[in-house]
């Protein structure tokens, strides 16, 4: 099943369940209360039996005239009228029993017509309906709740009303209060009331249909334009960009989508420039190999040490490329080995720079070195040949006469490692471009010295293996500035 229904149905299933829930207690939330209102109302009608038990209490001094004479408490009940008819309570007004309001004559002709059909319809004739009578539903009790008058029994749920007298409580009467609705008139108002519930519902669950039906379709529209635009990545066609006008979570999907097919095309075009220029740096000294010794071979040149320290030249420029290519790739599969340790950067610094005093003249290149004493967790190994690559970089292409500072310092957290030369410097166009391999600038620092091209490319591959970062700016003496920044280890 597509997941566009799956959706509909998954929405609509919840909706109908929401509805369902909320329909139910809506039902149980009505009749409960409906329920405690024809509870409650019988409640107040029983107050002007209250005040006459009240006053009889007063009058006799005890509740003794329950028992020894009933007559009392049937004449009370009596000139009330209290009497219940189908869960109705009804009590006339104290002063005299006021005739029932008179019928309509069609009411009456109906109901005599109705009384001569029931006479002339032969069999036995059904009993009038007598309503129960007040002992049925009304307990009258003393002020312990020792029942006077009335029976209960224990599935009987008994509403106790306080009967007072002179401020105090003297007795209580109580009532049966109603489990359920037995008025059909009432019976009548919750059924129309329940069936209004479940239209509502049912409109309800049909608007919810109908609202589910765009709904899934905009949300598994953006879906299949996702999936278009990996099928035509995934076949090659990186150039293929998704809408990206959405700013909810399908619009970072489309961002990522066209941020991943950018990232492919872009290393699809490095991946082709990588495969020439590797191919026009391989092919250079062969051809330069490859012309010398036909030379010899052919009697042009002569076999001697001279020709033959060509030739080693030749071949050790030959072996610098393939071993920095070899350990460019290395970095890219993460096969390089760190064996991370607690270093002090400053002194790691320090005593390589002493080392390669003597590379240091010979390129007449005057030093000055600035440090502070930081730490950092780090590989040594590695540490020392992301210097020698600087170093190598800035004989190779600093002017002779020339100056390299280096500084070592702490700041926010992080240890700072400034490597700055002099000119020729390189152009703003080149400065972002100085970390791609096999990068050729095409202003004053070339490589006609020599170098691979892939030195500073090691170098940060070396920095991000130790959460650090690496920029290549303008140098305060006119050449390049490489500044390094790695985590402090604290402690």
């Amino acid at each position: 099943m597509k997941l566009k229904y799956q959706l509909f149905i998954t929405l609509l299933v919840a909706s109908a369940l929401l509805i369902a829930l909320m329909l139910a207690i809506s039902s149980w939330s009505f009749n409960r209360g409906f329920l405690g209102y024809v509870n409650n109302a019988e409640e107040a009608r029983l107050d002007p039996l209250i005040s006459d038990l009240s006053t009889t209490y007063q009058q006799q001094g005890n509740w003794q005239w329950v028992n020894t004479n009933k007559e009392t408490w049937r004449a009370l009940l009596s000139e009330n009228r209290v009497e219940r008819r189908q869960g109705q309570i009804r009590i006339p007004p104290r002063d005299g029993h006021p005739p029932p309001p008179p019928r309509s004559k069609s009411k009456q002709r109906h109901r005599s017509e109705s009384s001569s059909r029931d006479t002339e319809r032969p069999g036995k004739p059904r009993p009038p309906r007598r309503p129960p009578g007040p002992s049925q539903w009304l307990v009258l009790a003393d002020s312990d709740k020792t029942v006077l008058a009335g029976k209960i029994s224990p599935q009987d749920t008994i509403k106790w009303l306080p009967i007072e007298s002179d401020g105090e409580i003297v007795g209580y009467l109580g009532y049966k209060r109603h489990r359920q609705l037995n008025r059909r008139v009432d019976q009548v108002f919750a059924q129309q009331q329940k069936r209004s519930f479940g239209y509502a519902a049912l409109g309800m669950a049909l608007l919810s249909a109908l609202l589910s039906i765009p709904l899934s379709s905009r949300i598994v529209k953006p879906l299949l334009t996702a999936n278009k635009a990996v099928s035509e990545i995934s076949h090659g066609n990186y150039s293929y960009r998704v809408d990206t006008r959405r700013t909810d979570e399908f619009g970072d999907l489309a961002n990522n989508i066209n941020s991943l097919g950018l990232t492919l095309e872009q290393n699809m075009t490095a991946r082709q420039r990588w495969i020439a220029e590797i191919s026009h740096e391989l092919r250079t000294p062969l051809a330069v190999l490859q012309g010398e010794i036909e030379a010899m071979q052919d009697g042009i040149r002569k076999t001697d040490p001279e020709s033959l320290h060509s030739l080693h030249t030749e071949v050790l420029q030959l072996s610098r490329l393939i071993n920095d290519l070899h350990q460019l790739s290395l970095s890219d599969i993460g096969a390089l080995d760190y064996q991370m340790h607690t270093l002090p950067l400053h002194d790691i610094v320090n005593s390589y720079l002493l080392s390669n005093t003597h590379a240091l003249e010979e390129a007449d290149l005057q030093l000055r070195f600035n440090q502070s004493p930081v730490s950092i967790f780090g590989d040594q190994q590695r540490i020392i040949q992301l210097l020698d690559n600087l170093l190598q970089n800035s004989i190779r292409y600093t002017h002779a006469g020339g100056t390299l500072d280096v500084m070592v310092e702490a700041q926010q957290q992080h240890a700072v490692l400034r490597w700055s030369d002099s000119a020729p410097g390189v152009a703003d166009k080149d400065l972002q471009h100085l970390f791609d391999p096999l990068y050729r600038t095409e202003e004053s620092r070339n490589r006609q010295y020599g170098g691979s091209g892939l030195g500073l490319a090691i170098v940060q591959k070396i920095v991000t293996a130790h959460d650090g970062t690496v920029e290549a700016n303008h140098g305060t003496s006119g050449g390049l500035e490489i500044k390094i920044s790695i985590p402090l280890r604290q402690g």
